[in-house]
């Protein structure tokens, strides 16, 4: 062990020595990861290397001894968090989480937060109550808050919003990066950075995936292959068309031609519940099926999130017995009606 510690727990302990002994015999390329802990008596600011240490088998008798591990004693440990959306909409607000941690025995003096805001985005608002003199509707680049004086031992959170410029390109990966600092002495600064990525792409209506110039030419999607935010109201609730419930259909809200668009999950929805009337804002990807349009949403990127429920279903489009007619003498179309 390292001088100025005490042994607490893991391995097996003996006149200043951990030793551990792997359970199976380990495979080519295998990888085993012990861990111990000990109490540090060692006086701030001042280093404590664990040196001497090493592993052997009954093939290698000799220890490979591995490199020097050192660690600063520090009173105080400064800890920035970030969160927020895996998937973003161009052109919308995009909200993350701040967190900060005081861990140590003493407070931090003067701490400063400092967040780059992803390129082409701009600050909305937060709800730090922190003082930030660039922080107005608008601004660009890098917000800093001044958090004052933080207590150890304490934790604080807060919400930063943010809104996307409308001509970010479509898979654009936005980067939002926190950085905390202090005037006191010793923070240790391996966790002082955390950042969040964050992908962006744009909403669409159904009836800019569906409607095409002429159908009895291409009826293809003219967003095929594109990755994309729709949203709709269910008009088939997963279940109603195939087991086990790998489908459903929207509908824009106002109805009529163009505006209905089945969605697709090769595993299925298990656990979705969206009866119809449901409002939904997806992301998948558009896809031609033997001629039928529709968005997959498995895979990554892909997401399915409920707005609403309770809506009114857009009402059905009438249509003539000539509509069905199908001038491809090798095959036919039927339509089934409820009994």
């Amino acid at each position: 062990l390292p001088i100025n510690t005490t042994w607490i727990r893991g391995g097996n302990y003996a006149n200043g020595v951990v030793s551990f002994t792997t359970p199976s015999t380990i495979g080519v390329n295998g990888v085993i990861s012990v861990t111990f802990a000990v109490t540090v008596q060692a006086p701030y600011g001042s280093p404590v290397v664990n040196g001497s240490y090493g592993v052997y088998c009954a093939e290698v008798p000799t220890p490979t001894m591995g490199g020097a591990v050192t660690t600063t004693v520090s009173a105080i440990d400064l800890i920035a968090g970030k969160s927020g959306p895996q998937y973003a909409v161009i052109g919308e607000n995009v909200a993350y989480t701040i967190t900060l941690q005081s861990q140590g025995v003493v407070s931090a003096a003067s701490v400063v937060l400092t967040d780059t805001l992803p390129v082409s985005t701009t600050y909305v608002s937060d709800d730090s109550g922190a003082i930030c003199p660039a922080c107005s509707p608008g601004a660009s680049g890098v917000i800093t808050w001044a958090m004052g004086d933080v207590l150890s031992e304490t934790s604080t959170s807060f919400n930063l919003t943010v809104t996307l410029d409308v001509n970010v390109t479509s898979g654009t990966v936005l980067t939002n990066r926190v950085q905390v600092s202090t005037e006191t002495v010793g923070d240790n600064p391996a966790n002082n950075m955390a950042q969040r990525e964050t992908t962006a792409y744009p909403l669409v209506t159904v009836e800019d995936i569906q409607k095409v110039p002429d159908p009895a030419a291409d009826d293809g999607s003219p967003l095929e292959g594109e990755i994309v935010w729709v949203e709709g109201i269910v008009t088939s609730e997963p279940g109603d068309i195939d087991s086990p419930s790998r489908m459903f259909v929207i509908e824009d809200p106002a109805g009529g031609a163009w505006s209905g668009l089945p969605v697709f999950k090769g595993s299925a929805f298990p656990g979705l519940s969206a009866p119809r009337g449901t409002a939904v804002r997806l992301l998948g990807t558009v896809d031609e099926y033997y001629g039928l349009t529709q968005l997959r949403v498995d895979g990554a990127p892909a997401a399915v999130e409920t707005l609403s429920t309770g809506n009114p279903v857009p009402g059905p489009n009438v249509l003539a017995t000539a509509a069905f007619d199908d001038t491809d003498p090798v095959s036919y179309t039927h339509l089934t009606l409820p009994t």
